[in-house]
């Protein structure tokens, strides 16, 4: 190689090494994570009305008010559903919103997949698997939001204030939608009582972390619409009202495990 041949050969390797580089990731106000249960207690209509009071959400002027109003303006959003230790499905993976257009074309993707229900409830299974999908995904959020949902708690996997933690010591913060509807004409899982303050203190954790629950169908879609406004602009809501009164003891992390035992014993009281 002669001297003149040495300059095209240093930009050589240097676009080779570039070309070795990940790809800057794009910087969003939010990376955002919704889980949402497909466990065998959501039923087809359950699972229906679940999905479309996400879609309405996103279609409505007021999350795209909220995504506008960020540093950034923008924030990545994926939507999977879960149920055993082992079920999880991606609906509408990593996606930009930064729009009323983007926000359809997510809404489309995620309208377009028909619904599945699994087995059990595993609410930490659904944790462990979204922690990992923060990594690589292409964008740089200034907040990490794991927005899960469920209409019965933990009873398969390891207890989920253990994968909690874990989520927390990544710097994830975890908000919930406990779902609470009642089911005349019995369901074999009776509702367990109280069970918003099952996700207060097994569930959700970090950084201006809430939960806010749907009491019944005609009001998920308002739940998840104020939910995701909140989370999105990075406020809590106002909880001091809601929260007991001192003195009110814990909720084992372990209750959900303690029931299906009981329920596998034929012993739990119907």
């Amino acid at each position: 190689m002669g001297i003149s041949d040495l300059p095209r050969a240093s930009a050589l390797i240097a676009a080779l090494a570039w070309c070795g580089q990940p790809a800057a990731a794009e910087p969003v106000d939010v990376e955002l994570i919704i889980a949402a249960d497909a466990s065998s207690s959501v039923d087809s209509e359950e699972g229906r009305f679940q999905r479309s009071g996400y879609a309405a959400a996103f279609q409505n002027p007021k999350v795209v008010t909220a995504i506008r109003s960020g540093a950034r303006g923008r924030i990545a959003v994926l939507y999977f559903e879960w149920s055993g230790d082992e079920d999880k499905r991606i609906v509408a993976g990593w996606t930009a919103i930064d729009d009323q257009a983007s926000a359809w074309a997510f809404v489309e993707v995620l309208s377009a997949m028909p619904f599945v229900n699994g087995g059990r409830t595993s609410l930490s299974g659904a944790i462990d698997f979204a922690a990992p999908l923060f990594e690589g995904n292409g964008f740089e959020g200034q907040r990490r939001i794991i927005d899960l949902s469920a209409n019965g708690e933990n009873n398969m996997g390891r207890l989920v204030n253990l994968a909690r933690d874990d989520a927390l010591a990544a710097g994830i913060t975890i908000n919930g939608l406990p779902v609470m509807i009642d089911r005349p004409g019995g369901a074999e899982w009776p509702p367990m009582p109280e069970f918003g303050w099952y996700f207060e203190d097994c569930v959700i954790g970090g950084q201006g972390a809430f939960s806010i629950i749907a009491k019944g169908s005609n009001s998920f879609a308002t739940a998840v619409l104020g939910k995701l406004v909140l989370e999105i602009v990075g406020i809590e809501p106002d909880r001091g009202r809601a929260r007991p009164v001192a003195g009110r003891p814990l909720t084992p992390c372990d209750i959900g495990e303690q029931r299906w035992k009981h329920l596998q014993d034929y012993s739990y009281p119907r």
